[in-house]
């Protein structure tokens, strides 16, 4: 395809008039128009015209479809739903004929709990209903050598930011060390400590000096 952007609002508006919409979408720059992956939720008989509105949209290089079977774990918690239903009816009626106060507490808290586990399997039955109503289409839109170079001022920045990252890994990389540096320094201290008890002093003894001797000189006025 010609541009990614131009691709994905024609996409977009089909959906909408499908009467689905984005689940999720991921992009990585569209004034670019480089790639973009949508996740699509069409309603389930109109999927097929938006499959088909792909082909028009360029060349399809993989298509894959999906199938979840339910019907077994749908049925199951159906009928725990039902059984739980008619515990929540029993214990409904004991509330009403409880004739002390503990026996009303108990018969809330069991009743509590019966109908936290109807709230439950009820919402994991409307969930299965929705994805039955429901199809995921998954699109991933890219153009053709769709990596193109950037600018000198973008790979400046790029290399600033792996040049910091470098500096985060090393500061990191440095305390994750402390324990090494704590024990070489403790080594470092015991040496000089050890070194400076076994210093021996010796005394130098310097010898006296011969005294000098100062001869008078006449005195010219004597």
């Amino acid at each position: 395809m010609r541009s990614v952007a131009a691709a994905r609002a024609t996409l977009l508006a089909a959906t909408a008039r499908a009467g689905g919409y984005v689940g999720s979408e991921d992009a990585s720059d569209y004034d670019q128009g480089r790639s973009a992956t949508l996740v699509l939720r069409i309603p389930a008989g109109r999927a097929a015209g938006i499959g088909a509105l792909l082909d028009s949209l360029g060349r399809v290089t993989r298509r894959t479809t999906e199938v979840e079977d339910v019907t077994a774990a749908y049925t199951d918690v159906a009928a725990r739903l039902a059984a739980r239903r008619a515990v929540e009816a029993r214990y409904v009626v004991l509330l009403q004929s409880a004739r002390s106060v503990a026996d009303v507490v108990a018969v809330e808290r069991a009743l509590q709990q019966v109908r936290e586990e109807i709230e439950s399997a009820e919402g994991q039955i409307r969930l299965w209903d929705r994805q039955v109503a429901y199809s995921t289409l998954t699109v991933t839109l890219s153009e053709p050598g769709g990596a193109v170079r950037d600018g000198l001022g973008s790979r400046i920045g790029e290399a600033l930011r792996d040049s910091v990252r470098v500096l985060e890994e090393l500061l990191l990389g440095l305390i994750r060390l402390w324990p090494l540096w704590l024990l070489v320094g403790g080594v470092v201290w015991f040496w000089r400590r050890r070194r400076t008890r076994h210093e021996v002093v010796v005394p130098v003894t310097v010898p006296p000096r011969p005294p000098v001797r100062v001869e008078g000189t006449p005195d010219d006025g004597a």
